[in-house]
C-alpha cells in the first residue's frame, strides 16, 4: 500500500482522528486526577557479608548478592509485615488490616524492593498519599532488615546490614504519572483514530 494511501486516510479523517484524541486525553486526565496522588521514599540497605576464613573478597560479595535477594522476597511475607507492624514508626497501619488477599495486595501497591545490580544493596520505595508517611513507612522497612534479618538468613555473626542512605520522600506526588497517562491517552486516541480512518479508505 503506498504512503499517498495512508497520507489520505489520515487527511480525510482528521477531524474523526482529532476527536478520539482529545476524548481519550481528557479520560485519562479525569481518571490521573480521581486516583489517589502517593509520594514515593527511596532508602537504601547494604548488606555486608565479611570475609571468613577461606573466603575471599569476589565470594563474601556474591554471598552478599545472595542474601539481598533473600531479603527483597521475604519482605512480603506475613512475619516481615508483623514486624513492620509491630514497629514504632508513624505510618498509617491500615494498609496491614483485613483479610490476608488484601493486605497482600495492598502492601505490594505501597512497597516495593529491589535489589542494585550485582549487588549486596536493597533499594526500598514506599509510597504513601503522605510525604511524612511514606518516609516513615521506608525507615519502618529498613529497621527490619536491619534488627531482624538474622531470622531469614541465620544466626551468622558474620552477615551485617547497613542503612546506608535514609529516606528521601519526593518533593511531589509520583503516582499516577499525570503526563504518562495524558500522553499515553492521546497515543491511544490517535492510533484508534486512524485505525478507523484507514478502514473507511479501504471500504471505500
Amino acid at each position: 500500500m503506498s504512503e499517498n494511501h495512508y497520507l489520505k486516510a489520515f487527511k480525510g479523517n482528521w477531524e474523526l482522528i482529532v476527536t478520539l484524541v482529545l476524548i481519550a486525553t481528557v479520560i485519562s486526565l479525569a481518571i490521573s486526577v480521581l486516583q489517589t496522588s502517593e509520594y514515593e521514599a527511596k532508602l537504601r540497605v547494604l548488606v555486608i557479608q565479611s570475609q571468613r576464613g577461606q573466603m575471599d573478597p569476589y565470594r563474601a560479595a556474591q554471598s552478599a548478592e545472595f542474601l539481598a535477594n533473600l531479603l527483597s522476597k521475604v519482605i512480603y511475607s506475613s512475619s516481615f509485615r508483623a514486624h513492620v507492624q509491630e514497629s514504632s514508626f508513624n505510618f498509617d497501619r491500615s494498609i496491614l488490616n483485613g483479610s490476608s488477599k488484601n493486605v497482600i495486595d495492598a502492601w505490594k501497591k505501597q512497597i516495593s524492593v529491589k535489589v542494585v545490580g550485582d549487588t549486596g544493596i536493597l533499594e526500598i520505595n514506599a509510597f504513601s498519599h503522605d510525604r511524612d508517611q511514606a518516609t516513615e513507612l521506608a525507615r519502618s522497612v529498613a529497621n527490619v532488615f536491619v534488627q531482624n534479618g538474622q531470622e531469614y538468613y541465620g544466626q551468622d555473626s558474620e552477615v551485617q546490614i547497613r542503612v546506608l542512605d535514609d529516606a528521601l520522600a519526593s518533593d511531589s506526588p509520583v503516582r499516577p504519572n499525570l503526563w504518562r497517562n495524558i500522553i499515553l491517552g492521546a497515543f491511544l486516541g490517535l492510533a484508534l483514530g486512524y485505525f478507523i480512518g484507514w478502514i473507511r479508505e479501504n471500504r471505500g
